[in-house]
């Protein structure tokens, strides 16, 4: 249930733009240093934000052979 859960929340985070980011730099396989300050956007927008962020950080670690990403 816990995995169903993660996935589904990946698929649409709810909670806000900052901590949907927040919550994947700290899932990341590589470090994140994230700095966050902007007012919360539409959830349509977030959501695209955020899945726009998820991909860069995959491939950042995937092929880029990065060690650190800095957003």
């Amino acid at each position: 249930m816990r995995e169903l859960r993660g996935v589904s929340w990946r698929v649409y985070p709810k909670s806000g733009l900052e901590a949907a980011l927040e919550s994947l730099s700290e899932r990341a396989a590589i470090p994140v240093d994230l700095s966050c300050a902007i007012d919360e956007p539409s959830p349509e927008l977030a959501t695209a934000v955020y899945f726009v962020a998820s991909e860069s950080v995959t491939n950042a670690a995937k092929h880029a052979n990065a060690n650190k990403v800095t957003t």
